[in-house]
């Protein structure tokens, strides 16, 4: 077994452009994952000078460890959008991330971007009687008060989409897709790159001092003066000394890949190739690649970090409690993970942070397409002011929960979180 390195094939290094970093451009991107590249790429593009720096290497944090995943819907539940948004804005809260995925795949087609993209639609799955109540009230919402276009399964119409008896229910949607996340990775510095951006890794920004006239960033090298910086680095973000430890928490997630399962296993586990994911607190996710490979992911604890070897055999053997009487998975063949960035109520995190400095993150284990689009809409507002890009932009971004208590009292928030999954499989 491989441990802390994905599947994902792709270039051995994702290499940037060589030179010194320039001392002085419009805008500084901090951190060069899918958020910073999307941003870079959208300036670039627009004719503004912007400057990208990496701590380490292009897609290092989550971006390239991801399973692939493209989904439509957000991380926080229909009724508590509707609860917080009321049904006009909470339609377009949902529909922006409807809309996300559709900007990834324009993005693709008018790039011509190599990413192994697939539409395959996702199953949103319940496991007992308590969580189909809350899954079919989510269904309605996004269904009668959102306008979206999504189905409700039970029964025999869930078996034609997914195999075994662990699964009571799902929503299901047919515009949600999956890509090589590695290869985004790649070509999203490929075409910002080819716009113009100035794109630098192994340049840790070590501080940021804003004054009337513009923003300092000292790095590793030197200081690049600029009009603003935009702070791209979600799971990584407590070292810079912008708060952003204060609104957003890592958590760890990890994923096992098996060895490939013959044609028949994969048409009696997943027969229509759809992505899914649980709805339990501590859910698992997962997806077939196009040799077999069954990508299984999750977490058991809060923690940002883990053994690989322990989090493998946790993996699998939640993977045979799912699918022990469908197929025989077979042997694991690797291990890895990556830092994700959450907020206490499920939104994202957009906007400023001061005057000069802007942030994107906190995207709740959905950050394909969400980090891309958050790109997208900092780069426009960046360009023309307009806040309307995005449903959730704040002028003044606030603390959520301090990272620091949020460390103190993550055990005990695991273990509720754990006995409440216990609780929901009981009903069953």
């Amino acid at each position: 077994m491989h441990f802390g390195v994905p599947v994902w094939q792709g270039p051995a290094h994702i290499g940037t452009m060589a030179g010194a970093v320039p001392s002085v451009t419009d805008t500084v991107v901090v951190g060069g994952g899918f958020t910073g590249l999307a941003t870079a790429y959208a300036l670039a593009k627009s004719g503004r000078d912007v400057v990208l720096l990496e701590a380490r290497e292009i897609g290092y944090g989550a971006s390239s460890r991801n399973a692939g995943f493209c989904t439509t819907g957000p991380s926080a539940s229909a009724s508590a959008v509707l609860d917080v948004y009321g049904p006009n804005e909470g339609a377009r809260y949902y529909q922006w991330f409807q809309h996300a995925v559709g900007a990834v795949q324009k993005l693709i087609d008018d790039e011509k971007l190599d990413v192994e993209w697939r539409v395959s639609g996702r199953l949103s799955l319940a496991r007992s009687a308590s969580q189909t109540d809350r899954l079919r009230r989510n269904y309605e919402i996004q269904r009668d008060v959102f306008g979206l276009p999504v189905e409700f399964l039970e029964g025999d119409a869930l078996r034609e989409h997914i195999g075994g008896s662990a699964f009571v229910s799902a929503i299901t949607d047919r515009s949600s897709a999956c890509l090589n996340p590695r290869k985004l990775v790649g070509e999203l510095l490929r075409i910002a790159s080819k716009y113009g951006a100035s794109i630098h890794e192994n340049v840790p920004v070590v501080r940021l001092r804003e004054s009337s006239s513009d923003i300092e960033v000292r790095h590793r090298h030197g200081i690049v003066r600029a009009q603003r910086v935009v702070v791209a680095t979600n799971g990584y973000s407590e070292s810079l000394g912008i708060g952003a430890h204060h609104f957003t928490v890592p958590i760890g997630s990890f994923i096992v890949a098996t060895e490939p399962l013959s044609p028949d296993a994969q048409r009696r586990l997943l027969p229509t190739g759809k992505v899914a994911s649980t709805i339990s607190n501590y859910s698992n996710y997962f997806r077939l690649l196009e040799d077999g490979t069954l990508l299984f992911g999750g977490r058991k604890s809060l923690a940002s970090y883990g053994d690989f070897e322990v989090v493998g055999q946790e993996l699998i053997a939640a993977a045979g409690q799912l699918f022990g009487g469908v197929v025989e998975l077979p042997p694991v063949a690797a291990c890895w993970g990556g830092r994700l960035a959450f907020t206490r109520d499920r939104t994202p995190r957009l906007g400023h942070v001061s005057r000069r400095v802007l942030f994107a993150g906190g995207y709740c284990g959905h950050g394909v397409p969400t980090s891309v689009s958050a790109g997208f809409a900092l780069a426009h507002y960046i360009s023309d002011g307009d806040r309307n890009h995005c449903p959730f932009f704040s002028d003044a971004i606030g603390p959520s929960i301090s990272y620091r208590i949020g460390r103190s009292f993550m055990p005990l928030i695991g273990a509720y979180y754990r006995a409440q999954d216990r609780k929901d499989l009981k009903q069953n």
